[in-house]
């Protein structure tokens, strides 16, 4: 049994993990923007497993906050899990965007790997994007997916004793994409990719790719001339 902090909980993705360590009896810390949403989840969840459950209200965006939230954050945590983030299109909100897919993740990232109270961190895992991989055609979303990327790797370099996790999505059908004309042959639901999220925690590979095609398919698009790739 292990203690599990879940950013951005209320996701699609976030929601079905935390069914998922609920029912293997994780106690579990769930963080969001909505709390009122996130305290009818708690409700479901101890009546459902009735397992330790907390929540407290957290906004990426606010980064002067997150020292506040870190001091009510439970210091014998084991795993981190962040399953937030922010995609618009067309995009019009290029700060909001790059906040919350890469500034806050990697702000709060580091704050935690610098209090000395965590000394029981095991695991940081993050969820980016293919779209890091994307070397043509980058967009907001694709260049901040793409830093975060890039700051898990450095960071993995760095902290020896903490295994830092980039998992990489391909398209999946949440409530942020519903407005969007995917295809859905290569379209994942989000109680696959947290059920692959939850079996990935017990590996010690840092990028992951869910499904694990996407890693084949993303080196054949950059391959791909700009001109023939809708943009």
């Amino acid at each position: 049994m292990k203690k599990f902090l879940i950013i951005g909980a209320n996701s699609d993705i976030g929601y079905e993990l935390t069914k998922i360590l609920a029912s293997k009896k994780n106690k579990l810390i769930l963080i969001s923007r909505n709390i009122s949403r996130l305290e009818l989840k708690k409700k479901i969840l101890k009546k459902k497993y009735n397992i330790i459950c907390k929540t407290l209200h957290f906004d990426l965006e606010d980064l002067k906050n997150f020292d506040n939230v870190l001091n009510r954050i439970d210091t014998d945590l084991n795993i981190i899990i962040f399953t937030s983030g922010y995609y618009e299109k067309p995009e019009k909100n290029l700060k909001k965007i790059n906040i919350i897919n890469f500034e806050g993740p990697s702000l709060f990232i580091d704050k935690i790997l610098n209090n000395k109270n965590f000394k029981n961190i095991e695991q940081i895992i993050c969820l980016s994007s293919i779209a890091a991989d994307r070397n043509k055609n980058i967009n907001q979303y694709a260049s901040s997916k793409k830093k975060l990327s890039t700051y898990l790797s450095e960071q993995n370099k760095i902290n020896k004793n903490i295994i830092i996790k980039n998992i990489k999505p391909g398209y999946v059908d949440t409530k942020m994409t519903k407005n969007y004309n995917l295809n859905k042959y290569l379209t994942s639901n989000p109680k696959y990719i947290a059920k692959m999220i939850y079996t990935y925690i017990q590996s010690e590979e840092h990028t992951i790719y869910i499904p694990s095609y996407w890693k084949f398919l993303m080196k054949i698009y950059n391959l791909i001339p700009k001109f023939f790739i809708r943009q």
